[in-house]
């Protein structure tokens, strides 16, 4: 049987120097290739090519933001160049969620100068009575309306100062979910721009008598009703306004707190 005749035997001492010589020769080879890559970089950092020139902005909403506006809100002009190599990703993502108007957001470099923003809006189901400039989304949360939306024909909701602390920052903060929930709630019982007004700003009245939910509809119509039995109040309501469909005088202020009683005011 053939076969291929043995090497000459290396002693220890001469294995060791070729494994240490072997490692030493990699470890150079991988340090020469990081040090490359540093200049490189270095030189792709301190270059114009790399200047941020394009946003290109991604969003599935039909009401996108401006290119403008993330270009103010991150700093980039023509007067203060930023390399794409010195661009923080994740500083970014804050200032724009810092905001309020951004939900979420994800930011990519694309080389050699384009910022890739992929994000979603707020959108405003109410603007809030209490505060100029200010509305509200299905989460609870407020931001500001203008100029980041258009004018919209939506409902005006009064939630009261001890709904929100003196020290708040208004912009960005959540209203209590049960307060969100119950408006909501409401929303969904008009037909849109059947709504104008709604003042839940007398829910934490200590007197049970003075807590109420009171409602101003398009024609003007005011409707007191109960925190707790509402949705049956609302019920009364159409049944009765059906009454006053054909007549000239229509009552202004309709109080439907008590149980099987309306209360009729013109």
């Amino acid at each position: 049987m053939l076969g291929i005749p043995p090497g000459p035997r290396l002693s220890i001492r001469r294995s060791i120097l070729i494994i240490v010589l072997s490692t030493f020769a990699v470890f150079g080879s991988a340090l020469s290739f990081l040090h490359g890559y540093r200049f490189l970089e270095k030189l792709h950092a301190e270059s114009d090519h790399y200047t941020i020139k394009a946003v290109a902005q991604s969003c599935p909403e039909y009401e996108a933001l401006p290119t403008a506006f993330f270009a103010e809100t991150l700093g980039l002009s023509t007067d203060h160049k930023i390399n794409l190599y010195h661009f923080n990703v994740e500083q970014a993502q804050k200032r724009l969620l810092a905001t309020h108007v951004v939900q979420e957001i994800s930011i990519e470099t694309v080389k050699p100068h384009t910022l890739l923003i992929d994000y979603t809006i707020r959108h405003p189901v109410a603007y809030i009575g209490d505060f100029a400039n200010t509305a509200i989304d299905e989460e609870g949360v407020l931001f500001p309306a203008t100029p980041y939306h258009t004018a919209k024909t939506i409902p005006e909701i009064y939630f009261g100062e001890r709904s929100f602390r003196e020290d708040e920052q208004i912009w960005g903060a959540k209203v209590d979910s049960e307060r969100v929930a119950l408006a909501l709630d409401l929303l969904s019982l008009f037909e849109p721009r059947e709504l104008v007004r709604l003042d839940l700003s007398h829910l934490d009245e200590l007197s049970l008598g003075k807590r109420e939910l009171v409602l101003q509809l398009k024609d003007q119509t005011l409707l007191r009703l109960t925190p707790k039995r509402y949705q049956k109040e609302l019920a009364n309501y159409r049944a009765l306004s059906k009454a006053f469909l054909h007549k000239e005088s229509k009552p202004t202020t309709i109080d439907l707190r008590v149980p099987q009683v309306a209360y009729l005011r013109e």
